[in-house]
């Protein structure tokens, strides 16, 4: 019995040993203080710029082979200032959330990707933000040179929060002169 019990006692860790643990994530933080036009501009009728500032970091996960799984994005510094020089106004909001891939291929181009976005996603200067949870097909269409996958939406796969209809005419508003 004794036997029994040491020969269990030595074989219970090779029994049970975990096939390999996964990679240790890999956290890559970007600063922004970047001002840009906007699309906006062609909507509004006036030119409309972005300023971008503050950090987002992108931790990635991985398997036990090493394949990416799983990307999720936080930005909790990131402020976004849209302003329309003409008018002197502008207006700015925290872009407070995280935006989530979970990749099904490793992350590599032309993969299919499931991504989520949550938190405070758009502000408009004018109404309620837009705030809530998104889910998208997406395919990865790019990768960064920091091996971070470039993801764009194909199809939305649920909403849910609260949403302005038209984002542009409300952001136009707030820009908009006297």
């Amino acid at each position: 019995m004794r036997r029994m019990a040491l020969l269990l006692g030595l074989l219970a860790p090779l029994l049970f040993a975990a096939t390999g643990a996964a990679a240790p994530p890999t956290r890559i933080t970007v600063a922004f203080d970047d001002t840009f036009p906007s699309f906006l501009s062609a909507v509004c009728g006036f030119d409309v710029f972005v300023h971008l500032e503050g950090t987002v970091t992108a931790t990635l996960f991985f398997d036990q082979t090493g394949t990416l799984n799983r990307e999720i994005d936080t930005q909790p510094s990131l402020k976004i200032t849209f302003s329309a020089p003409s008018t002197g106004k502008s207006f700015s909001y925290p872009s407070a959330g995280a935006f989530i891939q979970d990749y099904s291929n490793g992350g590599v181009v032309g993969s299919p990707v499931i991504a989520t976005v949550t938190g405070l996603l758009n502000g408009t200067g004018s109404t309620a933000p837009n705030a809530g949870k998104l889910v998208f097909n997406a395919v990865v269409v790019a990768t960064t040179p920091e091996g971070i996958p470039v993801v764009a939406f194909t199809s939305e796969i649920s909403a849910s929060g609260h949403f302005n209809d038209d984002l542009a005419a409300a952001r136009c508003a707030a820009l908009s002169g006297p």
